[in-house]
């Protein structure tokens, strides 16, 4: 229905564009743009205790700085390029519980850490027409992490209707997200041990599974059932880099819950890795199976003047999702009556390989005076997987004078959860059913609130000026500092803090 409506709006906004007869008349002459480069350091930290690495307990504690560079370089008419380069390291308590036990298998293949670092850069071109009043936008991305690469494509089209105080926006874009499947400590134990056992037939099929599918997959909906545990991977002749049947105990060299020699206790529960045919990647001498995530998202925004002192928008996004959706180190206990973890059933979080959702959003401002705007936003949401919501925001923009500005903002979020999720220890196993402990699909109610203050006056703050000192070859135009506060009823709250510097040249 989304595409529908979306064809449909393009088709009518371009007879509309193409239909009106342009007035001869010569074009004034076109006003320089400067360059412009803005600067965004930004400091972030969070806290809670469901850390889905645990099984929906435990720290969610995570430190991130980013550093970000936005630079557009004006060309002729409404043309330019779009370069955008940035940096992310964060520090999260929650990884470190991916090899919570001691296991030879973590000593071995532990590159988790709990300190990460992602750069990310995008390219990008507008081709604007002033005469019919369009700018069409193409876009490359990229972002690497340890174990995640992401390679974006976005499509972009404006289209303004002065005479009917209309613009229209059209967005689509392209994400894939290739993973190295990083499991647990404890289950790289059971992988490693059927490895050195060397049985045919069904290691031959579950230690290559083990290592290509185990739960980082995500979905499950290919293949049947999953499976786990090294040594029960499938019959012989089973194809290798795929794991088949569900419901296998976890078993290794320790047997179960037990004690290594060499190592510490680890836990019996069960494996249940998803079918992945596979290739593999070699990263600091480890040897990792891969999946992929393939996402699409469509908008569309119709922007509208009511009169001088009020405006909106409308709007619809869709978003379309396949392959590897659940986290490969993200764990999941289930209610099996045994209160000792060490012996509880655990599981990796299984998710579906497809996911659909759509938002419905609106926006309305409202401008009392020259000084003073109100600006609301209402959005509508839901997905295939039983997540609904509605957010609301307002924002109040206070001009002080000509050069300094308030901006207090508040936004509010409820949230139905997933009818995947279950805390701690509360989910029931059934074979082929899905699961996951992370509180990000769970129900829930969130309040965002903050301010910023923002410096632009009509002289640039400060520059260095020509050799005629009648304008400024690089000048630092604006300036603004962001502070928001974030909490959930799930006990999770997050600080954020930004400051963004905005240089013309």
């Amino acid at each position: 229905m989304g595409i529908i409506i979306t064809l449909l709006l393009m088709l009518s906004l371009v007879l509309f564009s193409f239909g009106k007869t342009a007035t001869a008349q010569t074009a004034p002459p076109e006003e320089k743009r400067p360059t412009t480069i803005s600067l965004l350091t930004n400091y972030y930290e969070q806290d809670g205790e469901h850390g889905a690495v645990n099984g929906g307990i435990g720290s969610q504690e995570l430190e991130s700085t980013t550093q970000e560079a936005h630079i557009y370089i004006p060309k002729h008419e409404l043309s330019g390029i779009k370069v955008n380069l940035g940096i992310d390291h964060f520090t999260s308590e929650s990884l470190r519980f991916i090899d919570k036990y001691k296991t030879s298998a973590s000593a071995a293949q532990g590159n988790v850490s709990g300190d990460e670092t992602r750069y990310y850069t995008s390219f990008g071109y507008d081709f604007g027409n002033k005469k019919k009043k369009t700018i069409t936008s193409l876009g490359l991305g990229y972002s690497q992490e340890y174990d995640v690469k992401s390679y974006s494509a976005n499509f972009g089209w404006l289209k303004d209707i002065p005479k009917t105080n209309l613009q229209y926006q059209l967005g689509l874009s392209f994400v894939a997200d290739r993973w190295l499947l990083i499991y647990p400590g404890e289950f790289r134990t059971q992988i490693m041990a059927a490895e050195q056992e060397g049985n045919s037939g069904g290691n031959s099929g579950g230690n290559s599974g083990g290592n290509s599918g185990g739960g980082h997959s995500g979905g499950g909906t290919s293949g049947g059932g999953t499976s786990g545990g090294g040594n029960s991977g499938g019959s012989s002749g089973d194809k290798p880099g795929a794991y088949y049947g569900d419901d296998i105990l976890l078993s290794g060299s320790t047997g179960a819950s037990g004690y290594d020699s060499t190592y510490n206790q680890v836990p019996a529960g069960y494996a249940s890795p998803i079918p992945v045919e596979g290739k593999t990647v070699t990263k600091d001498g480890k040897t990792y199976p891969v999946d992929w995530r393939y996402s699409v998202n469509l908008s569309n925004k119709l922007n509208y003047v009511i009169n001088q002192k009020m405006n909106g928008a409308t709007g619809l996004d869709l978003t379309y999702q396949s392959g590897l959706l659940s986290t490969p180190f993200y764990r999941v206990y289930f209610n099996d009556g045994v209160t000792n973890e060490l012996d509880k059933e655990v599981r990796i979080e299984k998710l579906p390989r497809q996911r659909w959702r759509a938002a419905l959003y609106g926006r309305y401002n409202y401008h009392f005076h020259t000084n003073i705007v109100l600006r609301t936003m209402a959005r509508v949401y839901a997905d295939n997987w039983g997540v609904s919501g509605l957010t609301a925001s307002v924002e109040l923009p206070v001009k002080l004078n000509n050069a300094i500005s308030l901006i207090p903002f508040y936004r509010v979020a409820v949230q139905q959860g997933s009818k995947y999720f279950a805390p701690y220890a509360e989910h029931l196993f059934s074979p082929g059913s899905f699961y996951t402990s992370d509180y990000d699909l769970s129900s829930f109610t969130s309040h965002k609130a903050g301010g910023a203050i923002r410096l632009s006056p009509f002289r640039p703050i400060a520059g260095i000026k020509d050799e005629e000192n009648t304008g400024y070859v690089f000048s630092l135009a604006s300036a603004s500092f962001r502070y928001a506060y974030y909490t959930r009823t799930d006990g999770f709250q997050a600080h954020s803090f930004s400051l963004e510097l905005n240089f013309n040249f």
